[in-house]
């Protein structure tokens, strides 16, 4: 299931970053891809691991995208398939990461406003997360 959660945020990674936006598609993709791998077992979701994800989003709409909607459902969609204690720790660490670069952005440019994708750092936070347990 690893290999499956980072192909998912690898291409969203990308995408977020050319392109800034999630694609929905692969995100139904990725679950349809989870419930198949997961079919024989007896827990298919980690059913709470969707709650982190969704107030993030929440905050989204309310922030009028300052966040981005997108994040909220990769996170929505990575917590179902991770849980939640695994998605706690990526978004902290992509939280960061995020925060750390975007330092160094504000730093080196004179116009204070910049977007800086999100789902790259959720990347890093992963692979880090999955260093970390030895999975």
């Amino acid at each position: 299931m690893n290999s499956l959660v980072l192909i998912y945020l690898a291409v969203n990674a990308w995408t977020d970053g050319k392109r800034r936006e999630i694609n929905l598609i692969y995100t139904i993709a990725f679950l349809l891809l989870a419930v198949f791998f997961r079919w024989n077992q007896e827990q298919i979701f980690a059913w709470t691991g969707w709650i982190p994800g969704f107030f993030l989003w929440m905050l989204s709409v309310g922030k009028n995208n300052t966040i981005g909607s997108g994040d909220g459902i990769l996170c929505m969609a990575l917590g179902l398939v991770t849980g939640i204690e695994i998605l706690w720790n990526v978004m902290l660490g992509g939280f960061c990461l995020a925060g750390v670069w975007g330092v160094i952005v504000w730093i080196g440019q004179k116009k204070r406003t910049s977007e800086i994708p999100f789902a790259p750092f959720l990347l890093a936070s992963y692979l880090i997360t999955c260093l970390e347990v030895g999975n």
